[in-house]
């Protein structure tokens, strides 16, 4: 099995993901046996199926499309499958045609802002994939969901889980202030949590990166 390298996120013009093959020198002097990821790459080009999938939004390069986590004015985040790795991701899709320019502004600031930070706290995003329609933000998937949505369906939570999530939270916003990141738009939509109670910081649109530690006071 060949091993996968993922590159630093990055905006495409089609449909094949930014993942990289680090093959070794057994499998490059085989040129008639097809790698897990050769394969892949082959199905997106010649697979009907795939091809199928793709145009009907089932599929976007090597991730199968599910089930929807949630929805906004501009767009909407499904569940993804990665075809090699199994990963379960969160993909947030964006329609350009209905992009204000403000909220292009938004987007771009949120992929640079996430591109630049990796914390246990705070949402990755893998990649990005732009088709000639939409934009394809691959995410770190929280499988406990929206801290908004727990409150609401469970209620009122333990102090003791509360101050546990209030202290993984303010770690996220030290590591963004140490790097000059402000969030600005830090509320329970944008807390979600992990399977083992991780709590991790997402949506960076109405971010900011400043100068100075000084100006945090003006935001």
């Amino acid at each position: 099995m060949p091993k996968l390298c993922w590159r630093k996120p990055v905006r495409t013009r089609d449909d094949v993901t930014t993942m990289t093959l680090c093959e070794s020198s057994e499998e490059k002097a085989s040129p008639t046996k097809l790698t897990a990821y050769r394969k892949a790459i082959d199905n997106l080009d010649n697979d009907r199926k795939w091809q199928t999938d793709t145009a009907v939004g089932k599929r976007i390069g090597l991730y199968k499309l599910s089930g929807e986590l949630g929805k906004g004015n501009f767009s909407q985040v499904k569940t993804g499958y990665h075809e090699l790795t199994k990963e379960r991701v969160a993909i947030k899709i964006l329609d350009k045609t209905k992009l204000t320019a403000k909220a292009k502004k938004m987007l771009s600031r949120e992929i640079s802002v996430m591109e630049s930070i990796h914390h246990q706290n705070v949402i990755r995003l893998f990649e990005v994939i732009e088709t000639y329609t939409k934009y394809y933000l691959i995410m770190e998937h929280a499988a406990a969901g929206e801290l908004f949505k727990r409150l609401i369906s469970e209620g009122r939570m333990h102090e003791s889980e509360a101050k546990n999530i209030f202290s993984q939270i303010v770690l996220a916003v030290k590591h963004l202030h140490d790097r000059n990141i402000v969030h600005r738009d830090i509320k329970a939509e944008n807390v979600f949590l992990s399977s083992r109670g991780v709590a991790k910081l997402g949506d960076f649109g109405f971010s900011i990166t400043v100068s100075s530690t000084h100006k945090y006071i003006d935001t």
